[in-house]
C-alpha cells in the first residue's frame, strides 16, 4: 500500500513536471492568491457591492489552491520519508556490518597476540638452546681439538717407535750375518 501510494505520487509530480514549462510555472505562480490578494480582493468585492457569491468563489479558489499546495507538500514528504527510511535502513545495515566486521577483526586480533606471545615464548627457549647448543659445541670442539693433538703426538711417537724398531731390526740383521759391530749401537 505504502509502495503504491509513493508510486502514484511520484507520477503525479513528474507529469506535472515534464507537462509545464517555467513560463507556465511563473504565470501560475502569479495566479496564486496571496493572503494579502486574497483579502484586498475580498475587500474590493464588499467595497463595490459585489455579490456574495463572487466572495465565496475567491475563497474556495484560494481554499483549493492551499489544498493543493498542501497535497504537493504531502507527496514530497512521502517522498523524503521514504528516502530517509531507505537510509536509514541503509545505514543500520552498515552499523551491522561494520559492528560484525569489527567483531571478527577484534576475534582475530585476539588469536594473532596469542600466536604472537606463544611465538615470543619459542623464540626465548630457542635463544636459550641455541646458546646452550653453541656452548655444547664449543666443548666439544675443544675436547676434539685437545684429542687430536693427543692423537697427533702419539702418532708421532709411533712413527719413532717403529723407526727404532726397524733400525734395531736392520742392526740385529746385520749381527746376525756378521756384519755388524756392537760399536755401532753407541
Amino acid at each position: 500500500m505504502k509502495l503504491f501510494t509513493i508510486i502514484v505520487i511520484l507520477a503525479v509530480v513528474f507529469s506535472k513536471g515534464k507537462g509545464s514549462s517555467i513560463k507556465e510555472q511563473r504565470l501560475k505562480a502569479m495566479s496564486q492568491l496571496t493572503y494579502t490578494s486574497l483579502f484586498t480582493e475580498i475587500q474590493s468585492q464588499i467595497t463595490m457591492g459585489g455579490p456574495l457569491t463572487a466572495i465565496l468563489d475567491t475563497i474556495e479558489r484560494f481554499d483549493k489552491q492551499i489544498r493543493t499546495e498542501q497535497a504537493e507538500h504531502d507527496a514530497m514528504w512521502a517522498i523524503q520519508q521514504a528516502d530517509c527510511e531507505e537510509e536509514i535502513a541503509f545505514r543500520t545495515k552498515e552499523i551491522a556490518d561494520g559492528n560484525d566486521a569489527y567483531r571478527r577483526a577484534e576475534a582475530h586480533h585476539r588469536t594473532c597476540a596469542a600466536s604472537l606471545a606463544r611465538a615470543e615464548v619459542d623464540l626465548g627457549v630457542n635463544k636459550k638452546d641455541q646458546v646452550d647448543t653453541q656452548s655444547a659445541l664449543t666443548q666439544l670442539t675443544n675436547i676434539r681439538n685437545s684429542q687430536h693433538t693427543a692423537f697427533l703426538n702419539e702418532e708421532a711417537r709411533h712413527e719413532k717407535a717403529i723407526t727404532v724398531l726397524g733400525d734395531a731390526t736392520d742392526f740385529l740383521d746385520e749381527l746376525v750375518a756378521g756384519e755388524a759391530t756392537l760399536v755401532q749401537l753407541s
